[in-house]
């Protein structure tokens, strides 16, 4: 879909898809930020004239940037015309494939870096929030028992009851060994139960 641009003959541009009217610099900002389709016309006749407004773009960034051709490059491309700028093409075309094949490659690599960071980081996260889990239960069910049995013992106090258990429950099975309760005393019969 194309992204259309009015030209008017008091030489305003109106963008008809933001409906109000722009400037070389906005068209070269949208063109920048990899906006497509766009499309420059003469508003009487309908003209497509986007290379000359491109050209205008590129003018103006020359003005306020430092230039990215130099003035003997600009001045040759003038003056050779079409044959200069095919061998330009022709001498930057055999490169451009190694170039996209060397920026995939770091793309991967930060990508598989990127990767291996939030992985590493979403553990940490996880053991964290497991930790908080523990923490919230333990704390939940201290305030349940309070509110279960305000009076009764806090959960600390049966924590340690239950220690105090075991440890008596050691001593009575290693006393067990040595001590060995007496035989009861078989029952008195009455006479006659014989």
């Amino acid at each position: 879909m194309s992204y259309v641009i009015k030209k008017y003959s008091n030489r305003k541009l109106y963008d008809t898809e933001r409906r109000r009217y722009t400037t070389i610099a906005e068209i070269g900002e949208l063109v920048k930020s990899g906006r497509e389709g766009i499309q420059v016309v003469e508003s009487s006749t309908g003209a497509d004239i986007t290379a000359s407004i491109m050209a205008q773009v590129i003018l103006e960034d020359e003005k306020t940037e430092q230039p990215a051709v130099s003035m003997d490059t600009l001045k040759r491309l003038i003056q050779q015309g079409e044959k200069s700028i095919r061998g330009l093409a022709d001498k930057v075309a055999p490169k451009v494939p190694e170039s996209i094949r060397t920026w995939v490659a770091e793309g991967r690599k930060a990508t598989d870096k990127g990767l291996r960071f939030v992985k590493e980081e979403s553990e940490d996260i996880r053991k964290e929030i497991q930790r908080m889990r523990k923490r919230i239960v333990a704390q939940l069910s201290e305030r349940a028992v309070t509110a279960l049995y305000p009076h009764g013992p806090s959960r600390k106090d049966i924590t340690e009851l239950t220690a105090k258990i075991e440890v008596l429950n050691r001593k009575l099975e290693s006393l067990n060994g040595i001590w060995r309760p007496r035989a009861e005393k078989p029952a008195r019969r009455s006479p006659g139960q014989e």
